[in-house]
């Protein structure tokens, strides 16, 4: 084991999975080490999403049926965490998939479409900011890197 005593959490050096399942125990323990609060994310930023809207004005309707559309994917997505504990126990078990899921489309994907649809305004680029100081708040910063790399992978196909 590889131990680092400034962040408190120990690595295995070789670590193979037998099966999915496997797979899924130790993601899920990962998870749930770091102490995730799915709920409290939820209801958090579906108010931090929908109330800076309803007082923001742009005069382009283009940019504000863009923004409302991909807004609106992100509280249907943050409320689905905020009801996790009325989860059948069947989706429950695939809560770290769905938790990066929502991590990786609501912080990094939604801040950085929202700076291209906006072409690059100083709002646009604070909320980029904000977006990555809490993912890096949320999960580690491997974790965060890994959701990084992905979403430009995403926005360069997309």
């Amino acid at each position: 084991m590889i131990g680092n005593p400034i962040f408190g959490h120990t690595l295995s050096k070789k670590t193979k999975f037998k099966s999915y399942h496997d797979f899924l125990l130790k993601f899920r323990k990962h998870i749930d080490g770091q102490g995730s609060k799915y709920v409290l994310f939820g209801v958090t930023y579906i108010f931090v999403i929908t109330i800076p809207y309803i007082f923001y004005f742009n005069e382009n309707e283009n940019f504000r049926e863009k923004v409302l559309y991909l807004r609106g994917i992100t509280v249907i997505l943050c409320a689905l965490l905020a009801t996790r504990p009325i989860w059948p126990k069947i989706i429950r078990q695939y809560t770290p998939f769905i938790w990066y899921g929502v991590l990786c489309y609501c912080l990094p994907f939604l801040s950085f479409s929202i700076c291209i649809i906006n072409n690059g305004s100083l709002e646009s680029m604070i909320f980029i900011f904000i977006s990555i100081l809490v993912l890096f708040l949320l999960v580690d910063w491997r974790s965060s890197l890994l959701i990084f790399l992905w979403e430009f992978y995403l926005l360069y196909f997309i």
